[in-house]
């Protein structure tokens, strides 16, 4: 899972696997990739009223974007791309 602070722009990623729970904070964007050869099944519990600002994240997209780098995912800034 991709997390993306709103208030510093910094991206840190976050492993999902079998029995794993990962918190997101309030004001933090989101985003699930698999990066497995196997369909992701997941459950996703949060509030309504998360407090982050996608209409932001829908105009300019997030900061990092994640791709492939010897066989491991690999969060690069969009703009080095």
């Amino acid at each position: 899972m991709l997390l993306e602070d709103e208030s510093t722009g910094s991206s840190r990623l976050e492993p999902l696997g079998a029995g794993r729970i990962v918190y997101v904070p309030g004001y933090t964007a989101h985003r699930t990739m698999n990066t497995g050869t196997e369909p992701l099944v997941y459950i996703g519990v949060y509030p309504a009223n998360a407090g982050h600002d996608y209409g932001s994240i829908a105009e300019r997209n997030f900061l990092q974007v994640l791709v492939e780098r010897d066989g491991k995912p690999t969060l690069l800034n969009r703009c080095d791309l």
